[in-house]
């Protein structure tokens, strides 16, 4: 299953990129949107049902998000499917927005404390996560920055999920450029690392209630 939704977030993402983004960059704000994800979150809310763990019944729903980020003529896009193990952390509120919940308690937010309780049998826990996604830009790199940009967008998953990167997350982002703009690589990568971080957040309180997974939206 996870080898189908990243393979459908990837095509649809290249489809949008060969046909509105690339041709004309500046219809990026216009005419890229997260109604272009229908079918991705169709297969992610399916998929979430056929996930089981120790903890399911206490977990929350994630989402797909899409953030721009323009700065002169730059922009960088991320899109994310969010179905991480760890919980969401918010940056401008300062707090955890989504996570692992435990019966009788208000907060939310246990992810790090469940792997500190099942340290030493925890092969049970999760089961089929994943933070998946892709950034855009018009900027233009050889492959070797583009495959260093894709690594360094992973900061963005470390800036909104705690733990990231976990070993039950199969965290996978792809990048793309549309080398049309001259720009350095420090700058894209410090929007790169932005656009993920609140395309994350945007995905998660865009979720409603799914079956037994609580929804942002519900909350």
């Amino acid at each position: 299953m996870l080898l189908v939704r990243v393979y459908l977030i990837y095509e649809s993402v290249v489809q949008m990129f060969d046909q509105i983004i690339k041709p004309d960059a500046k219809r990026v704000k216009q005419h890229l949107t997260i109604s272009h994800f229908k079918r991705e979150i169709m297969v992610l809310e399916q998929a979430a049902v056929s996930e089981r763990s120790m903890v399911q019944k206490n977990a929350m729903k994630g989402g797909i998000g899409l953030h721009t980020i323009a700065h002169g003529n730059l922009w960088v896009t991320a899109v994310i499917a969010v179905n991480a193990v760890g919980d969401v952390f918010d940056e401008e509120v300062g707090k955890i927005i989504a996570g692992a919940r435990k019966p009788g308690e208000q907060r939310i937010g246990f992810s790090e404390e469940l792997f500190l309780e099942y340290y030493q049998n925890e092969a049970a826990l999760f089961d089929g996560n994943t933070v998946i996604g892709c950034v855009m830009t018009n900027a233009t790199f050889p492959k070797a920055k583009m495959n260093k940009l894709a690594d360094i967008s992973h900061n963005g998953i470390a800036r909104a999920i705690r733990p990231s990167h976990t070993t039950y997350d199969g965290d996978t982002l792809f990048v793309l450029g549309a080398n049309q703009i001259n720009a350095s690589f420090e700058a894209v990568s410090i929007l790169a690392v932005e656009a993920v971080r609140q395309a994350i957040v945007k995905g998660t309180k865009a979720a409603a209630t799914y079956g037994d997974y609580l929804g942002y939206q519900n909350r």
